[in-house]
């Protein structure tokens, strides 16, 4: 799979060398989207890329390398993906509160999205992934990084709110 002819990311463009300084751990127990995953990334400039069969090692992989993103699939076994993102967003000690997580799925439907955004992924990425999606996942995701993190005691992860500045008073939803 090849960068896509419309993606405006050439070798030796500030983003090349940006994604060329990035650390990300990608988390798939399905050796051929790990590997296609991997080869993307490195397609798109992406040299430090730390590959996970499932999620205890994955989990192993953001204590020990202090990844920039995480590309974690819902399906993980021996810690599912929905549950290592909720134990890196809200678990206390956790190596990784912050970091940009984009969570990829085989199949979709409104829960599993719900699920997912509640738990605090940064991005949704359905598979088969295409490198174009890829890089557009990878650029909000490390977008959505400088937003401020939001811990209450029913969800951690990126603010989900469009614009950058906060609500005022009387633009609060009753109850908020």
């Amino acid at each position: 799979m090849g960068i896509m002819p419309n993606t405006r990311f050439r070798p030796g463009s500030p983003q090349n060398e940006r994604f060329a300084r990035l650390s990300v751990v990608v988390g798939d127990g399905q050796d051929f989207f790990l590997h296609q995953t991997r080869r993307t990334l490195a397609q798109l400039g992406v040299r430090d890329i730390h590959l996970a069969g499932d999620g205890a090692e994955a989990l192993g992989l953001v204590r020990t390398q202090e990844p920039h993103l995480a590309i974690i699939d819902w399906d993980l076994a021996a810690i599912p993906g929905l549950e290592l993102t909720a134990f890196l967003r809200r678990a206390e000690g956790s190596p990784a509160p912050s970091l940009p997580i984009i969570m990829t799925m085989a199949s979709v439907d409104r829960m599993k999205i719900s699920r997912a955004m509640s738990a605090g992924v940064n991005e949704i990425l359905i598979k088969p992934v295409t490198a174009d999606a890829l890089l557009r996942r990878i650029v909000s995701a490390l977008g959505t990084r400088r937003k401020p993190q939001v811990s209450t005691t029913s969800y951690a992860g990126p603010d989900r709110r469009q614009g950058d500045q906060p609500i005022a008073g009387e633009e609060r939803r009753a109850g908020t």
